[in-house]
């Protein structure tokens, strides 16, 4: 497989900072869950998050947070049957979720 191409976009990577990013800036996580050799990823970085307009505005309104697929097995299942449970598709990589970090008392 191809090297990951680098792309523009502000990638945190999954767990508490950036969980507490989101919080401080109240937003939304952008989580893009995927492996490096997967082909479909490699076209999605280069197409989707390589263009500077749209890794823009990732960038700007979420906190854009990278999951290694491989590396993080259980988050990525949890994103996949989150992904079939609601409808929006088969779960499969590449994968992109939008979600909202649940604010603890103060």
């Amino acid at each position: 497989a191809d090297p990951p191409v680098a792309v523009p976009l502000a990638w945190h990577p999954f767990g508490e900072e950036a969980m507490e990013a989101a919080v401080a800036n109240d937003a939304l996580l952008f989580v893009s869950s995927g492996f490096h050799a997967c082909r479909w990823c490699a076209i999605m970085d280069a197409e989707s998050f390589g263009d500077p307009t749209l890794a823009g505005a990732l960038s700007e309104s979420f906190i854009c947070v990278r999951v290694d697929a491989k590396a993080r097995p259980a988050v990525d299942a949890c994103l996949a049957t989150f992904v079939r449970a609601t409808g929006g598709g088969d779960g499969a990589w590449p994968l992109a979720v939008f979600a909202a970090v649940e604010r603890g008392e103060k």
